[in-house]
């Protein structure tokens, strides 16, 4: 079997963070797999629809802040009883947000 060839302008850092993922009115708990300059990979305690724009929670409990990120959902799986896995798209990626996600 062949190597798969990541082809990605940034690189993904394996970090976990709590967050909550809203889609219209509706909280969705969530955790971060890994993290780039473009988009997560999340773990999410309810299932969301693929294509569809929803905001990000992140929880920064070392700073006791929260910071907001719009984002679209790309792709779904199930991944267990309770929880979905989800790939997901910061919509206008600010790199300045992002680093301060993940040195909070």
């Amino acid at each position: 079997m062949a190597d798969r060839v990541e082809n990605r302008m940034f690189q993904r850092l394996k970090e976990k963070i709590s967050l909550n993922v809203f889609l219209f009115e509706k909280r969705i708990e969530a955790k971060t797999v890994d993290v780039s300059g473009q988009g997560l990979g999340i773990v999410l305690s309810a299932s969301v629809p693929a294509w569809e724009d929803i905001n990000l929670l992140f929880i920064l409990s070392k700073v006791k802040d929260s910071l907001s990120v719009k984002a679209r959902v790309i792709w779904v799986k199930k991944s267990s009883l309770n929880s979905w896995r989800a790939g997901v798209k910061i919509i206008n990626p600010n790199l300045f947000l992002l680093s301060r996600i993940l040195t909070a």
